[in-house]
């Protein structure tokens, strides 16, 4: 009995582990093959929006529903829009962040942040855009099943 749960326990651990995409070819072969691409994201090691910009140590992870792979210009983009009251240029305000994403063939990986107006969708803001690498700032992972 207890090997039968030790290797019960052994199999549900391999069967939900995820593969890392080290280039962008492998990247497009998963979306291609419609399979779901998770993106986390290391703000730290990425370039800010200005030499001098400082973003806080944050991290985030995303699974976009649908990835746009342009095949003349060489890149890939996915978007999503979210509400936070915990945007860092607009404490305890209520909005919309419209975010997107952009990885080029080239390896680089730009994500772009607006901040909306929660009732009428109004920029609040300039784009604020981060530049990040694949395997560097930005990661990608699909989930084995």
């Amino acid at each position: 009995m207890r090997k039968l749960v030790a290797l019960t326990m052994i199999f549900s651990a391999l069967n939900g582990y995820a593969d890392k995409l080290h280039s962008y070819e492998k990247i497009k072969e998963a979306v291609a093959n419609g399979q779901l691409v998770r993106i986390f994201v290391d703000y730290a090691q990425c370039s800010g929006p200005t030499k001098n910009y400082k973003m806080a140590n944050y991290n985030s992870a995303y699974t976009p529903n649908e990835i746009a792979i342009n095949n003349d210009a060489g890149y890939m983009a996915a978007s999503m829009m979210h509400f936070t009251v915990n945007h860092p240029q607009f404490p305890n305000q209520p909005i919309y962040e419209f975010n997107r994403y952009t990885i080029a063939s080239n390896g680089d990986v730009s994500i772009s942040l607006i901040p909306l107006n929660a009732i009428d969708f109004t920029p609040l803001s300039n784009k604020i855009t981060f530049k990040c690498k694949i395997n560097e700032s930005a990661q990608f992972f699909i989930e084995n099943k």
